[in-house]
Formats: structure tokens, sequence, C-alpha cells
């Protein structure tokens, strides 16, 4: 294709490109640039273009994969901004876990005595209900049941929002 064939048809594969670009959502924005440098490239290509229909097809290729590339730079996170969000959940999460553990030492003092040990004695120190029973000086199925009330009353207050 010679410079005056093309220069013939640039206004044709201007909007072309333009239309290509303006197809993919959030494009609007840089729809223009994509253009140009869809005629940008196909100016270096024009000596190897062998007709107009083989030119508007190319026009078309180039708009469409440098829109593409275009979106794709716009989603990328960068790695430093990647850190900055895994570092801001991670401070989230702590907090999240000592409010959780801040409630739950509020909830468990608001036990009764023996609730409280019993479920003490059972979840953190992982003894049996016979152990328990042994300690505390109760029936291993009182155990049972102080420890099915204790964790009701925990269970009613997490439901009601207590605490929180």
């Amino acid at each position: 294709m010679t410079e005056q064939e093309f220069v013939d048809i640039v206004p044709q594969l201007r909007a072309l490109a333009l239309q290509k670009a303006l197809s993919y959502p959030s494009a609007s924005d840089w729809a223009d640039d994509v253009a140009q440098d869809s005629l940008i490239k196909m100016w270096a290509l024009r000596e190897s273009v062998s007709s107009r229909q083989h030119a508007l097809g190319l026009v078309a290729t180039m708009a469409r994969h440098l829109t593409i590339d275009r979106l794709r730079k716009e989603h990328t996170v960068g790695l430093e901004q990647a850190r900055n969000i895994a570092a801001t959940e991670r401070a989230s999460e702590r907090m999240e876990e000592e409010s959780y553990g801040k409630w739950l030492d509020k909830a468990l003092k608001k036990l009764p005595p023996t609730e409280y040990q019993v479920l003490h004695l059972r979840q953190v120190e992982k003894l049996s209900a016979e152990e328990i029973a042994a300690i505390v000086g109760i029936s291993p199925r009182s155990v049972g049941t102080l420890l099915s009330r204790a964790r009701k009353r925990l269970l009613e207050q997490i439901k009601k929002g207590k605490c929180l």
C-alpha cells in the first residue's frame, strides 16, 4: 500500500479502531488513544498491507488487542498494592480476634462460678467429665448439666448481641 492510499483510508481506519475500542466496557476514556496507537502501528506496516480490506482487518485486530491490553493493565494489582491489601486484612483480622477475645472474656465472667470452672476445665484443660467431677466435687452427670447450661448462656448472649 502506498502512502497516498494509506492517507486516503485513514479516516475509515480511525473510525473502525475507535468503534472496536468503544465496544469494550470502560474503554471510553482512552478509546482515542487506542485508535491513534492502531494508526501508528498501521503506518509502520503500510508497505506490507496488500489491500483496503487487509488494512481494515489489521486495524480492527490491533485495536481489539490494544484495548484488551489496556483493560488488563487497569485491573492488575501491583505487588506493593497487594502487600498493602494483605497487611490491612491481617490487621483487621487481628482486631477482630482481639474484639472476640474481649467479648468472650466478658461473657465468661458473667457465668456463675461453678459453670465457668466446669467449662474452663472441659474446653481449656480438656479434662473428662469424671476428672472434672472429682476436682469440683460433683457427679459426672452434673458436669454435663453444668456444661450444657454454660454453653446455652453463651449462645443466648451471642444471639442477643450482648458484650459485643
